[in-house]
């Protein structure tokens, strides 16, 4: 007897930031039918109790696509005398109530499809119940938010959503994945993540409504699809039920799935953004009489650097350090030590934002004072910080709480703060310099 059973619909996406793990790439995995003749389902009822199992098979795959319209009929067969029919009828009703999308048709539209990298884009799927019974969603049917806090809320866990169905493929075909930043910087997104890994959320849209279904940002927000390649991106919302049984999944049983939105981005993100295997890149270069150590934003999306810098101190200072490598010796400059002043207090003015694919300038020493201690040998340059709003929240107050914002309460430090530590290549001091 084929096994109806649904597999649990954990939210993926929801799972894998649990697990710190962003990975997205739902796969996808002939849309449910949603008129049928009364007599065709009463026919199909019968023959789940016939005497070939190919027959029974067959009624039963075509109840599976039919979904909750055939409701009536199979509860009419579990209170029959067949026990045949009636354990397979139950079998059906138990999956029905677990069905997405079960009636709806879906259309899935941007609020722009030409554009440049960097512009944001909203996206709407519209959700139509054309069925007689009640439709399950997995979506939260919620409000529009009000303020900055709510709005960043509801775009994460939108696109969290709707990220389990969304297929996004790039040019070529590539498929494009969900990106997260930190979601420790907002303790009520760690809430989300957790409340979707406990219980994925579900909402209902009666016969005959329509709902539309709105995620602002969708490449821009704090969860999104990065399109950095110019080129035309094709877009789909496609649901397949996880059958116990892997051949109804291989037939598409129950899947149903939107138009295929297409998007054109015409300007590409810089280069350094769309090669970057990490968030920041430092780089030595001689400007004139000196050696100049810079900082490039590699990001999507804006980035606050603390420029907080000290060599010895650590958070909420951003500590910056030269180092000279001559053969298998390494040593840290000496004149490093005196770039910065040990006593000078932390400023929030010294949190600069830095745009994807900037450059901005960490520290420069003259050749004068290189040639003292690296002639000849290779210099580097490094740069560590620890500190953002997560370190803040953990460590108030501390010694960022000398920035006030008014009746001594501290004022918040920047989301999207570079945390990392960052190493320089080497750079060699040529003899003659």
């Amino acid at each position: 007897m084929r096994q109806l059973a649904l597999r649990n619909r954990p939210n993926t996406a929801a799972v894998c930031l649990a697990f710190a793990f962003l990975v997205s790439g739902w796969q996808p995995c002939l849309s449910q039918s949603t008129q049928v003749a009364d007599d065709e389902v009463l026919s199909l009822v019968e023959r789940l109790g016939d005497g070939s199992f190919k027959t029974r098979e067959e009624a039963t795959i075509r109840l599976l696509e039919i979904g909750p319209p055939a409701t009536r009929a199979l509860k009419q067969a579990v209170a029959g005398n067949d026990y045949e029919i009636a354990i397979r009828a139950r079998d059906l009703l138990e999956v029905f109530e677990h069905l997405l999308f079960s009636g709806v048709t879906i259309e899935l539209s941007g609020s722009r499809t030409v554009f440049d990298w960097s512009d944001s884009v909203a996206l709407t799927v519209r959700l139509e119940n054309t069925g007689s019974h009640v439709a399950r969603l997995p979506f939260e049917l919620i409000l529009p938010s009000v303020d900055k806090r709510s709005a960043r809320l509801r775009q994460f866990t939108s696109l969290l959503d709707l990220s389990e169905y969304l297929v996004v493929e790039g040019p070529g075909g590539r498929a494009v994945r969900l990106y997260v930043d930190d979601i420790n910087e907002d303790p009520a997104l760690v809430a989300a993540v957790n409340d979707r890994v406990e219980q994925p959320p579900v909402d209902e849209i009666p016969p005959g409504e329509t709902v539309r279904y709105r995620v602002d940002e969708f490449n821009r927000g704090w969860a999104r699809y990065r399109l950095l390649e110019a080129g035309d991106y094709q877009l789909q919302v496609v649901y397949q039920p996880q059958w116990d049984d892997d051949e109804l999944v291989r037939s598409g049983v129950g899947r149903v799935a939107s138009n295929r939105l297409k998007l054109a981005v015409g300007k590409p993100a810089p280069l350094c953004v769309r090669r970057a295997v990490a968030p920041a890149n430092l780089k030595l270069s001689r400007q004139g009489d000196a050696m100049v150590a810079a900082l490039t934003n590699q990001l999507d999306l804006p980035v606050w650097v603390n420029l907080n810098l000290t060599v010895e101190r650590g958070a909420p200072f951003a500590r910056t350090r030269w180092f000279v490598d001559c053969g298998e010796q390494r040593h840290m400059l000496r004149a490093s030590r005196l770039l910065h002043h040990p006593r000078e207090p932390f400023s929030r003015d010294r949190i600069i934002q830095v745009m994807p694919g900037d450059t901005i300038e960490l520290a420069r020493l003259s050749y004068e004072t290189l040639a003292d201690e690296a002639r000849g040998c290779q210099v580097t340059f490094t740069y560590s910080n620890i500190t953002n709003i997560t370190w803040q929240r953990a460590n108030s107050p501390g010694p960022a709480a000398g920035v006030k914002a008014g009746k001594g309460r501290e004022e918040p430090l920047p989301y999207r703060m570079l945390v990392a530590t960052l190493t320089s290549d080497g750079r060699q001091v040529q003899t003659s310099e």
